[in-house]
């Protein structure tokens, strides 16, 4: 399934939710969520995505293709299914020589609007962020009502954007 995104980085949350309620979106869910990557030397020369995301009691196999960056907007192939638990997907991952190595937590609060996935992201070390998933139409016409531009958009590694060499990323739960 072709997966279009943008990111939007240093935004102010209460203001996109203010402009998110103006604009009529519906606030879908609001999820906490670990992702488990995974890579080993044909992954990383190939520029795959292979992650474990657990959200509740719910738990995927994700593999993404490198992403293509055109006009501020990353675009890639993403094959995900649902499985039993973490521990299935370590094992499948392990037989195929693919290991972990890192761990990354999210607060994510998905908003619908204009066939888009508006998405409030906070990670620990990560100023918020606003992520925007849809066909490359709506995601302007979302932009436009959010107060922003194609200028905005942010492509590239989040990680390195920060200077952040951790992988294991997690909360300390207070927050």
């Amino acid at each position: 399934m072709e997966e279009i995104e943008v990111k939007i980085l240093d935004i102010d949350p209460e203001n996109v939710r203010i402009s998110l309620k103006k604009a009529g979106a519906k606030l879908n869910k609001n999820v906490f969520q670990r992702n488990f990557i995974f890579s080993n030397k044909l992954t990383k020369s190939k520029d795959l995505t292979v992650r474990v995301r657990q959200e509740n009691d719910k738990v995927w196999l994700a593999i993404k293709t490198p992403k293509i960056k055109e006009n501020g907007h990353e675009t890639c192939e993403e094959y995900e299914f649902p499985i039993d638990n973490i521990e299935i997907g370590e094992k499948f991952l392990n037989t195929l020589d693919i290991t972990m190595d890192g761990i990354g937590e999210a607060k994510r609060e998905y908003y619908d609007l204009f066939d888009c996935s508006v998405e409030i992201i906070k990670i620990p070390k990560i100023p918020e962020y606003l992520e925007i998933d849809g066909s490359k139409i709506n995601i302007m016409k979302v932009t436009k009502v959010l107060g922003f531009t194609e200028k905005d958009f942010f492509q590239g590694s989040l990680l390195k954007n920060y200077n952040i060499k951790e992988k294991f990323l997690a909360f300390n739960h207070k927050q």
